[in-house]
């Protein structure tokens, strides 16, 4: 399922999936590269990191500690892409919000359900 989000000012649309992403999942280690198109650049920028330090930071070492570094960042990046798989939509999505989207349709079904999985509770609700 998916909601749409519309900027409030210029009309743009933008839909984001609720639930698991396996855009994010397989391809967050590439780089970041769909974490930067997505506007989460923070983690992008970590994932961009992780590579550079396997890429780099095991050429330059003996390799016994290159094994030890690879070992380190494949769990450590492996751990990040479950983690974004499971949450990257929802970030996605708050980040979104933030940016000065609202939803589509605030009434609708699937975007109470949607806030309900991304813990986002309207000020009118409060």
């Amino acid at each position: 399922m998916k909601v749409e989000l519309v900027h409030n000012r210029s009309g743009d649309v933008k839909e984001v999936k609720v639930g698991f992403s396996w855009t994010l999942f397989l391809f967050s280690g590439l780089m970041g590269l769909p974490l930067f198109f997505r506007g989460l650049s923070l983690w992008g920028g970590f994932m961009l990191a992780i590579w550079a330090a396997n890429l780099f930071g095991t050429a330059t070492l003996p390799a016994n500690q290159a094994g030890l570094l690879t070992l380190v960042l494949f769990c450590v990046s492996l751990f990040c892409t479950f983690y974004l798989g499971f949450k990257g939509n929802e970030l996605t999505a708050k980040q979104y919000l933030e940016r000065g989207y609202q939803f589509a349709k605030p009434k609708d079904t699937d975007v109470e359900f949607a806030k309900k999985c991304w813990n986002i509770v309207s000020l009118t609700e409060t």
